[in-house]
């Protein structure tokens, strides 16, 4: 017996060309998998973690690499004197709200404290941010790492910043946050409980569908190839010959 094929040169190339782009997503999608499983060792751990008591404590571990992503902190925070704070928008009040972002005082890197005051869009459009709005002391609340600037396509379709009214809806989102002297790489996310023991752990709902999304597009790399070799045999260019 001998196994005989012809295969249709146009229904190769786009068997060919499709398999390729669903392996492709298959396996982007097996990487994200990775990413993600990893992203949520690293919050479960930092959640677990104790409340960090100096942001010198921070440093050390973002130095060693260890979990602080959304862990718990509970320390003094001095505002640098004279320096610029920001109005960030705040989507998780709704609307057109805004929170106050002020530069901390630190050592080897730059931290902005997200207080506990949001205000309207009517007070941002018509004053700077006033220093007063953050109180130097005891301060509680969640680490939280600065996301990188975007570039690019994603810096094209977010909401433009307008720096003459200081209003901002995204960190590092341009020239003025990328600047080596301001550009943030950590923020506390101040919730001002006196006491660290009644700040609850912080266990963000991050969504992790990518298993189920890399199998789809393995099965569907796969039913192609059952689609292909199927319209061959029916166009009896596929079959065993005696």
């Amino acid at each position: 017996m001998k196994l005989s094929f012809k295969p249709m040169p146009w229904l190769t190339v786009f068997a060919v060309l499709g398999l390729a782009l669903l392996l492709k997503l298959g396996f982007w999608q097996k990487d994200r998998l990775e990413w993600k499983t990893d992203l949520l060792a690293s919050v479960e751990a930092a959640a677990d973690a104790p409340a960090f008591k100096s942001l010198s404590d921070v440093v050390v571990a973002m130095e060693a690499g260890d979990p602080v992503d959304f862990r718990r902190y509970a320390f003094e925070t001095q505002m640098v004197a004279g320096a610029d704070g920001y109005y960030v928008y705040d989507p998780a009040q709704g609307g057109l709200a805004w929170r106050a972002f002020m530069r901390m005082m630190n050592s080897g890197v730059r931290v902005y404290v997200g207080t506990v005051v949001r205000v309207s869009e009517t007070e941002v459009a018509t004053k700077r941010l006033d220093p007063a709005i953050y109180t130097d002391g005891a301060s509680s609340g969640y680490v939280r790492l600065a996301p990188e600037a975007a570039s690019g396509f994603g810096k094209t379709i977010k909401a433009q910043p307008d720096p003459k009214t200081n209003r901002w809806f995204a960190f590092n989102q341009n020239d003025l946050w990328a600047d080596d002297n301001t550009r943030m790489e950590i923020w506390l996310d101040e919730h001002k409980i006196e006491i660290d023991t009644d700040l609850p752990p912080l266990r963000p709902d991050i969504p992790n569908n990518h298993r189920d999304y890399m199998w789809t597009w393995f099965i569907f790399a796969g039913l192609l190839i059952i689609f292909y070799l199927l319209i061959h045999f029916r166009a009896g260019r596929l079959g065993v010959k005696r």
